[in-house]
């Protein structure tokens, strides 16, 4: 079984995908994550790519918002500054809690570090699971 390798930031995007118009999917050749859109599939070369052969392509199915809140959540316990841990809180129960809490984040540039690492860690078990359920051999880069 040949062997591919995904790159982990790719497929924590696609797994935190909230938009409806928008579908990832594992290249199972190459180890690419594609992105498609409703927009981008009426580009008559793209529609010509079947991604729903299953031998070349496995749908990436995002995780359940309240998963992805959850995430969040558990991050706010090592955000040492009260003030900005105040913000996050605030972010996550407002209307669009996941783009909300990514806006305040950005501005802090040593808590989003802290907040990328926390996410690729807790993300890798949803990924490993999901790599599992394939019939393919893949690397987590």
């Amino acid at each position: 079984m040949k062997k591919i390798c995904v790159e982990i930031p790719d497929l924590i995007e696609a797994f935190e995908n909230e938009c409806e118009d928008i579908y990832y999917y594992l290249n199972l050749l190459s180890g690419e994550v594609v992105k498609v859109s409703d927009d981008y599939c009426a580009d008559e070369t793209v529609s010509q790519v079947d991604y729903n052969d299953l031998k070349k392509f496995s749908k990436i199915i995002p995780l359940l918002p309240e998963e992805q809140l959850k995430i969040r959540e558990d991050f706010l316990k090592y955000v040492d500054d009260e003030k900005i841990q105040d913000k996050l809180e605030i972010a996550l129960i407002h209307r669009g809690p996941l783009r909300k809490f990514t806006e305040i984040i950005k501005n802090y540039e040593e808590v989003y570090g802290k907040w990328k690492q926390f996410q690729e860690q807790n993300m890798k078990t949803y990924l490993q699971k999901w790599i599992n359920s394939l019939d393919v051999s893949v690397e987590l880069i």
